[in-house]
């Protein structure tokens, strides 16, 4: 259902309920408590889910946002980590072959840090490095426990913003949002059809308008446009 339709139906929706609460109990067209129960019911039910899928999306850029920023702060405690391994004095190594197999052995291939741009990269590395910093030996090669604890939240803090476990939840509320537009656009119809029902106009009846209807005009009738006002008159001299 596209946004223009969810708007016409609300508008309309508000409009009978706003139109009716002004109407006298002795108004022929005040509609019937149980028209008017089950309209304002569907009214509110439609309002309430249009507000939750509204929240619903928006906390889905929320998390967008915050997941791009764990990445980012992921991607430079990596880079911490490598710089760690990579700054290990040479007299605590036997040899530089055994370096690049420590940084290996954390993922960085060939030693080297390559590109830190791809996400999979990113999470495949964070992973590698918390497994890794709990064994590799000898223990000087592995990273600070603040560090592999920090690198830790980052991957906890993503796994929970995943879009892909989010957008099941923002799915279901939409779909439960269409269904109660459905419902008040046939409750909008149902009251025009009673409108109708209250006079023999039936559908020429401009009471139509006043919820929000067009009202049928009399067949070959004319819609005369409206005049144009006069200019005004300059007072003389």
């Amino acid at each position: 259902m596209t946004n223009k339709e969810v708007q016409e139906a609300v508008r309309i929706g508000q409009l009978i309920r706003t139109v009716d609460d002004k109407r006298g109990a002795r108004d022929p067209f005040k509609l019937p408590a149980w028209l008017k129960t089950l309209h304002h019911e569907r009214l509110e039910m439609c309002l309430q889910l249009e507000q939750s899928q509204q929240i619903a999306t928006g906390d889905r850029t929320t998390s967008a946002d915050l997941r791009r920023e764990a990445l980012l702060r992921l991607e430079a405690r990596l880079r911490d980590g490598f710089n760690y391994l990579k700054a290990i004095p040479e007299y605590e190594l036997d040899s530089p072959e055994i370096r690049r197999g420590l940084l290996e052995s954390y993922g960085w291939d060939g030693g080297l840090i390559g590109s830190l741009q791809a996400e999979g990269r990113l999470l495949a590395l964070g992973r590698k490095a918390v497994a890794t910093a709990r064994v590799i030996e000898p223990e000087r090669a592995r990273y600070p426990e603040a560090l592999s604890e920090r690198i830790s939240h980052e991957l906890a803090i993503i796994a929970s913003l995943d879009p892909k476990a989010r957008a099941g939840t923002r799915s279901v509320v939409t779909k439960a949002r269409n269904t109660a537009l459905k419902q008040l656009a046939l409750a909008n119809s149902r009251v025009r059809h009673y409108l109708c029902a209250c006079t023999d106009e039936i559908e020429k009846s401009q009471e139509l308008a006043s919820i929000g209807f067009q009202p049928r005009r009399v067949s070959g009738q004319r819609v005369t446009p409206p005049e144009k006002p006069l200019p005004p008159v300059k007072p003389n001299n």
